[in-house]
């Protein structure tokens, strides 16, 4: 039997490594964006992205950079349209 003091860190746990995660946070569903780059970011530096599914609490585009760093764009911002459009584009061609 589990002491209430085990279960409960347990579980504090588990809500502090949610809460205050990078911002591509992985939960069990996938990874979702805690937080938003607040800035413009170069489009030259993403080597790919991917967008955050239903399960997360809030819409996001994870972007990855050539060295391996992962930051997350709000999808409503203007820079990161114009990074998911140069991107689009440059698949199309």
């Amino acid at each position: 039997v589990l002491s209430p003091c085990f279960s409960l860190m347990a579980l504090f746990l588990v809500w502090f490594n949610h809460e205050t995660s990078l911002p591509a946070a992985i939960n069990f569903s996938g990874p979702c964006c805690v937080k938003y780059l607040s800035k413009s970011f170069p489009s030259r530096h993403v080597t790919m992205y991917q967008n955050t599914s239903s399960h997360c609490p809030q819409p996001g585009v994870i972007f990855t950079t050539f060295k391996g760093k992962s930051f997350c764009g709000n999808p409503q911002e203007e820079w990161v349209q114009n990074i998911l459009k140069q991107h689009k584009d440059q698949a199309d061609s």
